[in-house]
C-alpha cells in the first residue's frame, strides 16, 4: 500500500468522517482519496502526481521533495525611503507604485526580501518608469546582483540564501539614483529550492 496509511486494509475506506467503500476499497465519494488508495508499490515513482508539485513518491515508497523553481514579487509599496525622508515619497494605491517628489535629485529606497533558507537565487529584476536608476539585491553588505532598472541580472554571487544569521544576511533590494517623477512599480526574484 506504499505506506500511505489510508485505512484500506479492512476493505472500508474512511472519507470525511464517513465509513464507505467496497471490497476493493473504492468509495466513489472522493476521487483523490480513491486514487491514493489504489496506489501500489508497482507504480514506481508515481508520475501521476504531475510535474511542478514539488513532491514525488520514490520507488522505495518514500515521499520526497523535488527541486522547484519559484518566484518572489514585491510591488512598489514595499519599498521605503533610505534617503530622502518619508515626506518626499508618495505611494499610489491604484497601481501599487512608489514615486518621488519634484525636489529629489538622488533618492534611494529599499525593500526587505524574505526567501526560504537554502533557496538559490537565479535572477532578479526591478521595473520602473525610467531605466537610468540602478537596483541591487543585497545580503547585508554583500551585493548579490545589480543592474539598471528594467534589466535583469542572472549572475548572482552568494546565491544561496542563509537565514541562520539575520544580522549578517539581511536580504533587501535597494534602488539608487531616483530623481523627481521616477516611479518604481515592482521587483521580481526567481529562485530554486534544491532538496537533493
Amino acid at each position: 500500500m506504499a505506506n500511505l496509511h489510508s485505512q484500506y486494509t479492512s476493505g472500508n475506506q474512511f472519507t470525511a468522517g464517513t465509513i464507505a467503500g467496497s471490497a476493493l476499497g473504492v468509495s466513489g465519494l472522493n476521487p483523490i482519496v480513491d486514487r491514493l488508495n489504489s496506489i501500489t508499490s508497482d507504480d514506481g515513482v508515481y508520475s501521476n502526481l504531475g510535474s511542478g508539485t514539488g513532491i514525488s513518491i520514490g520507488a522505495g515508497s518514500v515521499v520526497e521533495l523535488t527541486n522547484k523553481t519559484s518566484y518572489y514579487a514585491l510591488n512598489g509599496g514595499h519599498f521605503k525611503p533610505v534617503q530622502p525622508n518619508i515626506d518626499n515619497v508618495y505611494y499610489h494605491d491604484d497601481d501599487n507604485s512608489i514615486n518621488l517628489s519634484a525636489n529629489i535629485t538622488d533618492g534611494t529606497i529599499k525593500a526587505p526580501v524574505n526567501l526560504p533558507h537554502g533557496a538559490v537565487v537565479t535572477s532578479c529584476i526591478v521595473y520602473a518608469n525610467d531605466s537610468s536608476s540602478t537596483w541591487s539585491l543585497n545580503a547585508g553588505t554583500t551585493q548579490m546582483a545589480t543592474a539598471a532598472c528594467n534589466s535583469s541580472d542572472s549572475t548572482i554571487s552568494s546565491a544561496t540564501i542563509n537565514n541562520t544569521s539575520a544580522f549578517e544576511n539581511n536580504y533587501f533590494i535597494k534602488i539608487t539614483g531616483l530623481t523627481s517623477g521616477d516611479y518604481v512599480y515592482w521587483a521580481g526574484i526567481t529562485y530554486t529550492t534544491d532538496y537533493d
